[in-house]
């Protein structure tokens, strides 16, 4: 290759390197500005405080078979959340701080505190409010104070703000004495930036706070109940609304104090309004500004802009051909693909709870709540279980959680959507909702027939074998039941059967393999599914155990893996994530 040849060839890959380089600063520069604007919360950066409040945490993922309280209930979902939008965290492990550590950040977040962390010195406490005059944001966590003694932690924080913790737990005579068992809902929302578009926020043993600027509150129906806890209220204890959250201007900072870490927690933060309620707090406390990857995108078309010009102005010195423009933008595509199928992947599917549901997702109790049920949707990382008495829109699949009122002609459409742009809706039916308007509703709609008599009641003495597909019930080999009415279906094709002959070694194969109840159903309905999930009273927190509790029985296991494969099926998600 002669010299001259050469070089034109070195300044054909110059160039293509240069024209390459700048296309993916404008696709950088452009995705950031579209994602976050020019002016935004991008790069906001938060302390998160993890030294003095040593429980759930923000490297805590709630994995398959770890039921520890504090891991199920710890923050790793917030945590890439946060980042994902956008957020700088550190998360310190063990250094104290001081005000020149906090001038780097703009948010400092802290979780529950506890006797079992590390109490901030008085020194700390005086920097970090300091700070916050100063112009910093600060968002803590009380928790339920008469548990622990919590408010005595939080209150020398708190000393010189107008905002205390009483020694209480806030408890609801609507939810008939379940008490510490139940959710407890904060429908009275005052208006103010945090509580943008929030209306549905449910709080486990909040403590009540004692403070002019409260945001959210419980009902006239609740009271404070104190340290003894006897979930009766007592005459000396005060009677809602009660303030679970306040936010406030202090000096030139700002201040937002929750009463609950639940609500934030591995398994509730796509919960009602809880997740926009925290990044509507976020965003508040850390301010505006300027999104510096702005300066990407101008960076990148001024120099395509100057190569342009300089190829017309010196066509001898800039000589840049088709295939020059062409391979790099051929390259810049195949880093963006590359870019895009190495991310995260991210399935949203919305669980339905309105229409009368027959299912108490928030419930913790063993009496026939569901919490397992939902929070087993969040055993692995890529699934998001939405969920809200508002039907919503535009996700991967939709869960109707046993509805008993019937549906009305817009929510209807709403459901129809989801077929027709191919999506699953997915019934999770217990008999109550089966035998409802809003079952009758949906067997008519959809062309299915439903029998359930007493001679098919599976007794609680036995278990079941499980016949299905192998991505369904591959090791899934017993379901328990409790009691529950066996199903059978028509006008659907099923998928997954129970059978007979569990505890016998003496029957053969056949009478083992004996169709008995349907489990999982389904019909294609336009371009999406219709699959009956029934009886869903198999799976509920009495059945398969809560998530924060001891592992049980590989049967119990099993029954729980099976959620996470329906939600994954119903998805559409063929991810492989091991478990732990």
């Amino acid at each position: 290759m002669c010299l001259t040849t050469a070089r034109k060839f070195f300044c054909q890959v110059l160039f293509c390197a240069l024209i390459a380089a700048s296309l993916l600063s404008v696709f950088y520069g452009s995705y950031s500005v579209i994602r976050f604007g020019v002016v935004g919360h991008k790069g906001v950066s938060i302390f998160y405080d993890s030294v003095h409040a040593a429980r759930h945490l923000w490297n805590r993922d709630n994995r398959r078979h770890r039921c520890s309280y504090h891991t199920v209930s710890g923050y790793n979902r917030l945590y890439k959340a946060l980042k994902e939008e956008g957020y700088k965290i550190h998360a310190e492990t063990y250094n104290n701080f001081d005000r020149n550590t906090l001038s780097k950040y703009d948010i400092f977040f802290i979780g529950e505190q506890t006797f079992q962390a590390r109490f901030m010195s008085p020194k700390e406490r005086q920097d970090l409010i300091d700070w916050v005059s100063g112009g910093g944001g600060l968002f803590m966590i009380v928790e339920h104070s008469n548990a622990n003694g919590i408010a005595e932690i939080v209150n020398l924080i708190c000393k010189d703000l107008p905002v205390k913790a009483r020694n209480d737990s806030i408890l609801d005579l609507r939810k008939k004495g379940r008490g510490c068992s139940t959710w407890i809902s904060f429908s009275a929302i005052k208006e103010h930036p945090v509580t943008k578009g929030v209306n549905e926020i449910l709080f486990c043993n909040a403590a009540s706070l004692d403070t002019p600027y409260g945001v959210l509150f419980s009902s006239n129906t609740s009271w404070s109940d104190k340290p003894k806890c006897n979930l009766k209220q007592d005459p000396d204890e005060i009677t809602g609304p009660l303030c679970g959250a306040a936010a406030f201007e202090w000096g030139k900072g700002k201040v937002v104090i929750v009463s609950d870490h639940n609500f934030l927690s591995n398994p509730n933060l796509y919960w009602g309004d809880h997740y926009r309620f925290l990044m509507n707090c976020m965003e508040w406390l850390g301010g505006k500004r300027f999104n510096v990857d702005f300066l990407w995108f101008c960076v990148g078309v001024g120099v395509l802009l100057v190569i342009g010009f300089a190829s017309r102005k010196f066509p001898h010195l800039f000589c840049i051909s088709f295939v020059t423009i062409l391979a790099s933008v051929v390259a810049v595509c195949l880093i963006v693909c590359i870019f895009y199928v190495s991310g995260p992947r991210h399935y949203n599917f919305f669980v339905y709870t309105g229409n009368d549901s027959d299912t108490d997702y928030m419930s913790k109790g063993l009496g026939g709540g569901y919490f397992t049920l939902y929070g087993q949707w969040t055993k692995e990382p890529q699934l998001r279980p939405w969920a809200s008495g508002v039907l919503k829109k535009d996700c991967n699949a939709l869960f109707l959680a046993s509805p008993r009122q019937p549906f009305s002609e817009s929510q209807m459409e709403i459901i129809d959507s989801y077929l027709a742009r191919g999506k699953n809706v997915v019934y999770l039916a217990t008999a109550a909702s089966l035998k409802s308007d809003a079952g009758r509703q949906l067997c008519q709609k959809y062309g299915f027939e439903v029998c359930f008599e007493d001679k098919l009641r599976m007794k609680s003495t036995k278990s079941y074998n499980v016949v299905g597909p192998r991505e369904l019930t591959d090791g899934i080999f017993r379901f328990y039941v409790d009691n529950v009415p066996g199903i059978t279906v028509k006008g659907l094709n099923v998928l997954v059967y129970l059978a007979d002959g569990t505890f016998s070694i003496t029957k053969s194969p056949w009478d083992m393999d004996k169709h008995c109840y349907d489990i999982l159903s389904e019909k294609r309905i336009g371009k999406g599914k219709v699959i009956l999930f029934t009886p869903v009273e198999m799976f509920n927190n009495r059945a398969i155990r809560i998530l924060h509790e001891d592992a049980s029985d590989v049967v119990h296991q099993q029954m729980a893996e099976f959620l996470i494969r329906l939600a994954k099926y119903a998805i559409g998600d063929n991810s492989v994530v091991e478990p732990d």
